[in-house]
């Protein structure tokens, strides 16, 4: 029911992206956007695979292979997981590996407690 939930969250925010991002993403080509799209979801499984990461709360965007988290998370140790999940997220696009260029994480603050 969880993963459910979570699926039905990634769907909305990549409709949400695609809708905003439209005259962005005019001058990128097909393969560009589905490498963005890959890389994406591939970082939103690695952090729902982490018991570490409570990834309910996170949102992940990716573009131009920048990936940019927000929400909120429990504590420093678990924001500066995140970060390192994103950032050595890996997926394979006509043989080559790609990576995340860079990974912003201003928005993904700790909770108050």
């Amino acid at each position: 029911m969880r993963r459910q939930a979570l699926l039905v969250s990634v769907a909305l925010c990549l409709v949400a992206c695609a809708a905003t991002c439209r005259d962005r993403s005019a001058r990128r080509t097909q393969a560009e956007i589905e490498l963005d799209n890959r890389l994406n979801a591939k970082v939103r499984e690695n952090l729902t695979a982490n018991p570490g990461v409570r990834a309910t709360d996170i949102g992940v965007n990716t573009f131009q292979l920048v990936v940019t988290l927000d929400g909120q998370v429990r504590s420093e140790s678990e924001r500066a997981l995140a970060i390192k999940i994103a950032a050595d997220t890996e997926v394979v696009a006509d043989g080559t590996p790609h990576t995340a260029k860079r990974v912003e994480a201003k928005g993904l603050t700790v909770k108050s407690p």
